[in-house]
């Protein structure tokens, strides 16, 4: 009998839970890297984010987004063709969900 409880409530919590390789969070937060040919020059690389950032700025369900380019204290360790950019959504009553936001 214990092991038939078992196996039944094994199956009812798998048809229950969420499936998915990543958990579905709305933090209202996304963050995103650019990374271009390792050719660019920064000022280039620098003018290409901003214009990443003014389209990105313009979706109705965004309210705010900051990026900057280029990464590492410098000397071998420095990475000009690369970006980073962080979005804040609006507050969940004025949007529609993270993955809806990010595929649109």
């Amino acid at each position: 009998m214990t092991l038939i409880s078992t196996v039944a409530l094994n199956v009812w919590l798998l048809t229950i839970i969420p499936k998915g390789f990543f958990p579905e969070q709305d933090t209202g937060r996304l963050n995103a890297n650019l990374v271009a040919d390792q050719s660019i020059s920064f000022q280039l690389l620098s003018k290409k984010l901003t214009q990443i950032l003014a389209l990105i700025q313009q979706d109705p369900a965004v309210d705010d987004v900051v990026g900057y380019s280029g990464s590492g204290g410098g000397g071998a360790a420095a990475q000009i063709n690369t970006g980073r950019m962080f979005v804040s959504l609006k507050p969940r009553g004025q949007r529609d969900g993270v993955d809806r936001v990010i595929r649109d």
